[in-house]
């Protein structure tokens, strides 16, 4: 409860500056004031959704709004087009953040507030004796709408951008994450020892990190090379990282031509630069490691990467609904409540290129970042994985899989392969055996999910009685429209750099639409979108292979016309 009452006083603090720089006027109330009421008709929205305020939720509001209301107020305010409504408080921290209304870097406001309405839903909902389903789906709808109306601003996704790995530099702007482009490092800001210098990643090896800012304990930037076959991790030849003035700073390393960084980020002594030594390699001809990210993504980075996924919206929901009640089932445990034992194993049914692979990988970092998971992998199977062709030997192959899975998810491809052909000799029934012991026995620990073909999948569940009562939740995966296709088509395009004519992309969209409505056995949605391209990229490579060089210019080499388009995917 601390901290939902700490964000709810950081929105007020927020909507008193948006006041009083005078962008949000001639309200009749301070602004404050209409973002409390906001917060009350949307709690009265989610405990009308089953139809009746429980007298704890009545307690909540008073407690953390400061309004007394009663069952009979909270049917009078109830509003049926609330749920589709934005609220205008939201509009305005919208208002400020996206048009830079106020000084300063800050462009997370409205993101703050849409945080506070899911915490304030999920706190309400979690008072209960019982989380209410219809409760739940009420608060996943409502932060749909939220987010989805920041998200056509761009907010989420320059918020995203700027969550890890970027340096504010000088000017207030945040720099470049492109690895691929040379970049300079903002220095780092003066102050009482708390500035960053800028890190400088030099696409060609080379490149400067930034200068930390003068004072007591700042990091020097460091700097990262990606030149291939090269250089190393610490920039190539001439790459400086960059260093920390004054007290006993951080400063960052720089390396020789194949010079392995060993010492970036030894601690100097008073007054001193970079005080450990490099542990130099020599190794012109290396490619460079990869880098590595220790610090992982946030819950919201998570959904926000898949809220941005071409379609699956039933997905999306279900998704979001699954994360607001492992947050409540949090909250009531936090609160020294009983929480429900809710079966967190899932089935995912739907073709061929539809994601399913996609959103499990996500899904395994989400349980993660909530807690539920201490180690968020994610380990892919399907029959080949489970079942061996002997006797005593599938239990045995099936028992190592799942403990390589403990701690994650374990994703079984086509689970209905397992009890498709029953007869003697096939041993796939063995490792369903031996999966649900496991899943008992690792009841906190393991999450299962298992995917395939709709009418498949339901034999599958049938197959054995504790299959069907420990998978109950379905999350249906449908198949994209051609609309859908060509966006998925577009994006793939641009990832590659190339793109296609106004004149190709009608013919492509025509050739989805006919082998959608086909209804044809191999339709494999975004897969096929993947091959049409590659056909399309082949196709493009053999037309202008001859084409004169004075001709060959960028737009021709990227440009995908009618004529490079496959005919059908063979």
């Amino acid at each position: 409860m601390a901290k939902l009452e700490q964000m709810i006083d950081n929105v007020y603090r927020t909507a008193d500056e948006i006041e009083q720089a005078g962008i949000a006027r001639a309200m009749g109330m301070p602004f404050r004031n209409m973002v409390r009421d906001e917060f009350l008709k949307y709690l009265i929205y989610l405990m009308m959704a089953d139809g009746e305020p429980a007298p704890e939720e009545i307690q909540f509001i008073k407690n953390i709004l400061d309004v007394d209301i009663t069952p009979m107020g909270c049917n009078v305010m109830a509003q049926a087009s609330f749920a589709s409504e934005i609220p205008v408080p939201l509009k305005y921290f919208v208002l400020t953040d996206a048009g830079k209304k106020l000084p300063g870097i800050d462009n997370t406001r409205a993101k703050r507030l849409a945080d506070t309405y899911a915490r304030l839903g999920q706190e309400l909902i979690a008072c209960n004796k019982d989380i209410s389903n219809a409760e739940l789906a009420a608060l996943t709808k409502y932060c749909a709408l939220i987010d989805n109306y920041i998200g056509e601003f761009g907010l989420y996704v320059a918020e995203r951008r700027f969550r890890k790995n970027d340096i504010l530099n000088a000017s207030g702007d945040y720099g470049s994450t492109d690895y691929k482009k040379p970049n300079l490092g903002g220095a780092g800001f003066d102050g009482n020892g708390t500035g960053f210098g800028g890190a400088g990643f030099g696409g060609n090896g080379t490149g400067f990190g930034g200068a930390g800012g003068a004072g007591t304990g700042n990091f020097g930037g460091a700097h990262h090379g990606n030149r291939p076959g090269g250089s190393a991790m610490a920039g190539g030849a001439g790459a400086f990282g960059g260093f920390g003035a004054g007290g006993p700073g951080v400063g960052g390393a720089f390396g020789g031509p194949g010079a392995l960084a060993g010492g970036a980020g030894a601690f100097g002594g008073p007054g001193t630069m970079a005080g450990g030594a490099a542990q130099a390699t020599a190794n012109p001809g290396a490619n460079p490691p990869e880098e590595t990210v220790t610090d992982e993504k946030t819950v919201e980075e998570i959904l926000a990467e898949l809220n941005a996924l071409v379609g699956l919206d039933t997905v999306k929901e279900d998704v979001n609904t699954i994360v607001n009640l492992l947050r409540i089932q949090k909250i009531r445990k936090e609160r020294g409540m009983k929480t429900p034992d809710v079966s967190k194993h899932l089935v995912f049914t739907g073709n061929p290129g539809t994601g399913k692979t996609t959103v499990a990988r996500m899904l395994a970092k989400i349980y993660k970042a909530l807690g539920v998971l201490e180690g968020g992998q994610l380990v892919e199977v399907d029959r080949s994985g489970l079942v061996s062709g002997y006797v005593g030997q599938t239990a045995m192959k099936t028992r190592d899989v799942i403990d390589s899975a403990i701690g994650g998810v374990l994703f079984i491809d086509e689970a209905y392969t397992l009890t498709a052909n029953r007869g003697e000799n096939d041993f796939g029934q063995e490792a369903v055996d031996t999966l649900l012991k496991a899943m008992e026995d690792n009841r906190d620990d393991l999450i299962v999910i298992v995917a395939g073909y709709p009418a498949l999948m339901n034999e599958f569940l049938d197959s054995n009685p504790g299959l069907r009562s420990r998978f109950n939740k379905h999350i249906l995966f449908e198949d994209y429209s051609a609309e859908e296709e060509i966006t998925i088509l577009k994006g793939m395009a641009s990832k590659q750099e190339y793109c296609l004519s106004e004149e190709a992309l009608a013919v492509a969209k025509k050739f989805f639409e006919d082998r959608i409505a086909a209804e044809l056995p191999t339709y494999a949605n975004a897969r096929d979108a993947r091959n049409f391209l590659e056909k399309a990229i082949s196709n493009q490579a053999n037309r202008i292979v001859n084409v004169d060089a004075k001709e060959m210019n960028e737009e021709v080499i990227r440009t995908l016309i009618p004529e490079d388009l496959p005919k059908d995917l063979g």
